[in-house]
C-alpha cells in the first residue's frame, strides 16, 4: 500500500499519463479522478478546467518539466482543439527536448489556427536558432522586440535571440547584410499589420520624396503632421538611395518633388503621386482605412 499512498500524496507525472488515456477513451470522469491527484491541479472544476490547466502547464514549463508540461498542454488540447497556448506549451517542451520535428509541427498548427499571432514568432526564431538559420531569427526578432502584443518575458526571449544572432552574423559580412534587409522587411510588414488591425498607419505606409527647398514639400511635410499621421520621408539630393528609389517609383516620369508614396492594403502595390493634392491624397488614405477622416478629425486645422 505504500507506494500507492505515495503515489497519492505526491502526484507523480505517472497520474497525467492515466488522465490522458482515460480522456481519449472517453471516460472524462476518470480523467478528472485523476487529475485531481496531480497536486497541482488539486483545484480544478469543470468550470475552471481550462485555466487552470494553462497556468499549471505554464508553470510546469517554466519549472522545465518538459514532460509535466506537454502531457497537461496534450490535456488541454483535447479539452480545447483550438487552443494556440497549449500548441505553444507542446512546440516549446519538444523544442527544449531537442524534438525539432515535432517543435515545428506544433508552430505550423499554431500558425494554421491562428496566422497572426505574433507570439508564435518568438517560437519560430527559438526553433531557427536551434537550426542555426540566423538570418531568419535576426529578422523575425527584429520585427518582435517592441510588438505590445508580446508578454515581457517573451519580448526579452526575442530582444537574447536577436542580440546572438547579431553576433553570429557579424563574422559574415555577406550574411549580416541580408540580414538587415529582412530586418527593414520583417519590420515593416509587423508595423503594417498593426496598423492595419488598429485602423492607423505605420510610418513606412507612406513616403513623402523631397527636399529642402521645395514650397510644395513643406505644404505635403505639414498636411500630414498637422493630421497626426506617421510618413517617412526621403530627401532625394543628400540620399542616393533614396533617389535612386524616387526614379524607380515614378518611372523616370516626375521632374520635381514632392512626390508621395502611399502603400495599398491588403498590401499590393502603391499609389504615387506626383505634387501637393490634398484632394488625391484623402482618396488615398481612404482607401487604405475608409473611416479615416473620423479617427484624425479633431487633430485636422
Amino acid at each position: 500500500m505504500l507506494p500507492l499512498v505515495a503515489l497519492l500524496l505526491t502526484g507523480l507525472p505517472e497520474n497525467l499519463e492515466k488522465a490522458q488515456a482515460a480522456l481519449e477513451a472517453g471516460d472524462v470522469d476518470k480523467a478528472y479522478v485523476q487529475l485531481l491527484m496531480y497536486e497541482p491541479l488539486a483545484s480544478i472544476t469543470r468550470s475552471n478546467e481550462e485555466v487552470t490547466l494553462a497556468r499549471t502547464a505554464q508553470a510546469e514549463l517554466e519549472r522545465k518539466q518538459y514532460f509535466q508540461a506537454s502531457n497537461l498542454a496534450r490535456f488541454l488540447i483535447q479539452l480545447a482543439p483550438k487552443s494556440t497556448f497549449a500548441m505553444g506549451v507542446l512546440g516549446r517542451c519538444a523544442l527544449e527536448q531537442g524534438q525539432i520535428d515535432e517543435a515545428q509541427r506544433w508552430a505550423r498548427s499554431w500558425a494554421e489556427t491562428d496566422p497572426s499571432d505574433p507570439q508564435r514568432g518568438v517560437l519560430e526564431a527559438a526553433i531557427d536558432a536551434k537550426l542555426g538559420h540566423w538570418i531568419e531569427v535576426s529578422a523575425k526578432t527584429a520585427s518582435l522586440m517592441g510588438d505590445p502584443r508580446l508578454t515581457p518575458a517573451q519580448r526579452d526571449e526575442a530582444r537574447d535571440l536577436n542580440v546572438r544572432a547579431g553576433e553570429v552574423l557579424e563574422k559574415n559580412p555577406a550574411a549580416a547584410k541580408e540580414a538587415k534587409l529582412q530586418q527593414a522587411s520583417a519590420v515593416a510588414n509587423r508595423e503594417r499589420e498593426l496598423s492595419a488591425q488598429n485602423g492607423k498607419w505605420a510610418a513606412s505606409d507612406i513616403t513623402l520624396f523631397c527636399n529642402t527647398t521645395s514650397v510644395d514639400c513643406d505644404q505635403v511635410r505639414d498636411y500630414f503632421t498637422q493630421r497626426s499621421i506617421p510618413f517617412v520621408e526621403k530627401d532625394i539630393d543628400v540620399d542616393e538611395e533614396a533617389h535612386a528609389l524616387f526614379v524607380k517609383e515614378t518611372a523616370g516620369r516626375a521632374q520635381k518633388v514632392p512626390v508621395t508614396r502611399f502603400l495599398t492594403y491588403p498590401p499590393a502595390g502603391y499609389t504615387v503621386i506626383n505634387g501637393f493634392k490634398p484632394q488625391e491624397f484623402e482618396q488615398a488614405l481612404r482607401d487604405k482605412h475608409p473611416d479615416w477622416r473620423t479617427a484624425h478629425e479633431s487633430k485636422q486645422p
